[in-house]
Formats: structure tokens, C-alpha cells, sequence
């Protein structure tokens, strides 16, 4: 089984535990008032895991089933192969995380706003995909965003996106240099 599959597989059992039980759904959503309170940063990451509905998490899932097998499975075809799921893992990880720290910083003060989902992550890889083929048609059906929040996990996972793959660029010109 893929880590994508394993993602996928974790990330709905958290959503439909969210949607039975208020109680879970508000102790791991990302609320930036209560992060800086109580200093709970592990919501940067476990909002990702929850969704606001079912349609949320079935848009997010496919997304992140169509692209993040492809970025996998380039890790796991590149020099760092044995390490390929875990770099995988800790990349989507990293970049749910990455996406919520610029409204960590502009709602911290806010009572108002929290948010859930896995737009940021799967946005972040949606654009890793694009760096890797960025010749190959790509065809997306955009949902008009009606809440301001969305469209900055969006916009932010772009730029974790490019800022990864950017990373893993200059990894993978290091070695190549080294050989």
C-alpha cells in the first residue's frame, strides 16, 4: 500500500471522527487565537486532517490521490529510494504546516477565524507536480472560494510548493555534481 493510500485512509477516519464528534473536531482544527494562547501548534497539522463536510474531503482526496502518486512515486524512483515513502510522508507534512503559518500569523488575534482541510498540503503538491512537468496539459475545475481563508491556504500551498521543489532541486544538482 502507497503512503498516499495510508494518507488518504488516515485523513478520512480523522474527518469522519470530526463530523461525529464536535468535541474532536474543535480540539484538532486550526484556530489561530487558541494556537498562540496555549501554544497547541500540532493544529498546524491536524487541521489538515479535518474537512467541513464530505464533498470537502472527497475534492481534497481525489486531488491528493492524482497528484500526490505521481510525486511519490518520483521520490521513490530518485537516488533516495529506501527513503522514499518517509520523505514523502514528512514533505506533505511539512507542507500542511508551512500552509497554515501565514494565518497563524495574520488571525492569531482573532477570535473569528478558524479553519480546516487539506487544501494547502494538496495545493503544495499539485505545484511540485507542475515544476516536475510543467510542459504536460493540465485540465482543473476551479469551485468559486466564498470564504477569504481558502483562498490563502491555497496561495500559500503554492508557495510551499515551489519553495520544496526548489529544494529538492538543488538536492538532486548537488549529487548529480558529486558524481
Amino acid at each position: 500500500m502507497t503512503t498516499t493510500i495510508l494518507i488518504i485512509i488516515a485523513t478520512c477516519i480523522v474527518s469522519f471522527l470530526g463530523f461525529k464528534n464536535y468535541a474532536i473536531f474543535d480540539q484538532l482544527k486550526h484556530f489561530p487565537s487558541i494556537e498562540h494562547q496555549d501554544k497547541s501548534y500540532y493544529r498546524w497539522l491536524t487541521g489538515g486532517f479535518l474537512h467541513g463536510d464530505e464533498m470537502h474531503l472527497f475534492v481534497n482526496m481525489y486531488v491528493f490521490y492524482m497528484f500526490g502518486t505521481y510525486v511519490e512515486y518520483f521520490i521513490k524512483s530518485s537516488s533516495y529510494a529506501q527513503f522514499g515513502s518517509i520523505i514523502f510522508l514528512v514533505l506533505y507534512l511539512l507542507i500542511i504546516a508551512m500552509a497554515n503559518i501565514p494565518t497563524y500569523f495574520k488571525y492569531k488575534n482573532s477570535t473569528f477565524f478558524s479553519s480546516v482541510g487539506a487544501s494547502g498540503g494538496v495545493t503544495g503538491l499539485v505545484f511540485i507536480y507542475i515544476l516536475l512537468n510543467p510542459w504536460e496539459m493540465l485540465y482543473l475545475f476551479l469551485q468559486f472560494l466564498s470564504q477569504q481563508y481558502c483562498l490563502e491556504c491555497f496561495t500559500c500551498g503554492i508557495r510551499v510548493g515551489l519553495l520544496i521543489k526548489t529544494g529538492i532541486t538543488l538536492i538532486i544538482m548537488a549529487i548529480f555534481l558529486e558524481h
